[in-house]
């Protein structure tokens, strides 16, 4: 079976909403004694959504970047990217660079009502 190519609006000059409303948020839960108070020992694991909520845009080359404070020693096998399908991907350690101890991860391109979310585990 096949179906006829369907060009939007009719005339090939779709184009995505321009001024995408991008947002970076970060959350910390602390995964020893139930999320309380953070101590010293404790393994906290972090969460960092990049997310585009201007439905029609595109926000393009996105990267998620944190630097990581002294006193916080990243897990490298706890880092994981989750697409906006909800599909979860493990990433190297390369992704981490330990001299400016800087966690970087390109997602690309992020369309309107979608995100992506970066997660990693740490000791303090």
């Amino acid at each position: 079976a096949t179906s006829p190519t369907v060009t939007p609006n009719g005339d090939g000059s779709a184009r995505p909403i321009p001024y995408p409303n991008g947002h970076l948020a970060k959350v910390a839960e602390n995964l020893k004694d139930g999320g309380g108070k953070v101590q010293v020992g404790d393994r906290v694991q972090y969460t960092l959504r990049a997310e585009n909520s201007r439905y029609g845009s595109v926000w393009t080359g996105v990267s998620i970047v944190v630097a990581l404070p002294q006193g916080l020693e990243i897990d490298l096998d706890s880092i994981y990217l989750t697409g906006p399908d909800g599909s979860k991907k493990a990433l190297d350690a390369g992704v981490y660079v330990p001299a400016s101890r800087t966690l970087a991860v390109f997602v690309g391109d992020i369309y309107g009502g979608e995100g992506y979310e970066l997660v990693f585990e740490a000791t303090i």
